[in-house]
């Protein structure tokens, strides 16, 4: 028949039941040990001479949460061969909270928190550590040394330290991806393929641009888009202060400059143009071909009916019209003369332009015809 064994009195003995399960302060074990200690230190080791050095507390705090409490100057967990009597140790949590993963002082990695949450040893110098500051995430150098990011292609191996680099941070503030010398505040170096790329659920992305001293949170001055204000594809510039679009490249490859609309033109100009020297018009006989010569330009030059007029600025409020009197000619009267002259624009009033140097040869033609009718008369 099982029996239990008792040492000491029924309150603070050691107690052994039929099973075999062994009670400290309690008679109903219901484990192999079970150790009942009101006083909150269940379970105590003590080195010679010194009190208290290491003890283990179990107890349950409001709520009827249950706890495991570990009291310890130093809490160190190391690993070592099987039954030897020194081990390498491997994490150590400090009395003041501290974690250290690796070896103490020369850690691989340090937990403290709050404020710094993780630093690096080598040779104990403090390399860099991560901040939770106010929601910011902060990764600092001890040194004037680089933040250097690298990555090795996928199914590849590589030693620490040795894999591809893809991007640094110098000490100076410099960004430097794709390369190790950076110079500017970004340095991109890509041989294949573009070296930026912005892309997203909107036509109108981009980089904005802020003047100087005004970065943080005022409004940027200016955006660069990979789109236009129609949200079609292309390429502009958008002045935030005056909000106004500056220029426009269309998908076509239009450049439009203070206007929004495509009139179909490579380049139209909203406003006026100057320069210092006359444009340019290619005129290479080797690229001409069924040269023929203008006749009757007199006649043409007096059908023509120069005017002085103002602009009628309710058509289209989306082109700079001023408010001066200018000089010129009827496009749709032209037309009808001199067809070669006039365009009719892919905007949605089909506007009518006219190029008035290409009237220069026409006028040539019709002085030498005024001129040789005056010779004929001189010689009556």
């Amino acid at each position: 028949m099982s029996k239990n064994t008792q040492l000491g009195n029924l309150v603070n003995g050691i107690f052994v039941d039929s099973t075999g399960r062994v009670g400290v302060g309690t008679q109903t074990p219901v484990g192999k040990f079970n150790i009942v200690d009101g006083t909150n230190k269940s379970l105590i080791f003590q080195d010679s001479g010194i009190a208290d050095t290491f003890e283990v507390a179990a107890y349950s705090a409001s709520g009827g949460t249950r706890n495991l409490q570990i009291n310890a100057a130093n809490l160190i967990f190391g690993t070592g061969t099987s039954g030897g009597s020194s081990s390498t140790e491997r994490m150590r949590i400090a009395s003041d909270g501290t974690k250290y993963f690796g070896t103490y002082n020369t850690s691989r990695m340090q937990i403290d928190a709050p404020g710094e949450s993780i630093r690096s040893y080598t040779n104990n110098y403090y390399i860099y550590s991560l901040f939770n500051d106010s929601n910011s995430l902060s990764i600092e150098s001890a040194f004037a040394g680089n933040i250097i990011f690298r990555a090795q292609a996928q199914g590849t191996s590589s030693s620490p330290g040795t894999a591809a680099e893809r991007m640094r941070i110098t000490s100076g503030g410099n960004v430097g991806i794709g390369t190790t010398s950076a110079g500017t505040r970004l340095t991109i170096s890509d041989t294949n393929g573009p070296k930026i790329l912005l892309t997203g659920g909107s036509s109108q992305n981009g980089i904005s641009f802020a003047s100087h001293g005004s970065a943080g949170g005022n409004a940027p001055e200016f955006y660069l888009y990979n789109g236009n204000t129609n949200s079609a594809p292309g390429f502009s510039l958008y002045d935030v202060t005056n909000s106004a679009w500056r220029f426009i490249i269309t998908n076509g490859g239009n450049l439009l400059l203070g206007t929004t609309v495509d009139n179909g033109y490579r380049l139209f100009v909203n406003g006026t143009s100057a320069g210092t020297s006359a444009f340019q018009n290619v005129s290479d006989v080797r690229l001409k071909k069924d040269i023929n010569p203008i006749k009757n330009g007199l006649d043409k030059v007096n059908k023509l009916n120069g005017i002085s007029f103002n602009w009628n600025k309710d058509l289209r409020d989306d082109l700079n019209l001023d408010d001066n009197n200018h000089l010129g000619l009827i496009a749709q009267d032209v037309e009808k003369i001199l067809p070669q002259v006039v365009s009719t624009g892919s905007d949605e009033l089909q506007t009518k332009t006219i190029a008035y140097s290409d009237i220069v040869p026409v006028l040539i033609e019709a002085i030498k015809e005024l001129s040789a009718e005056i010779e004929t008369l001189k010689q009556k």
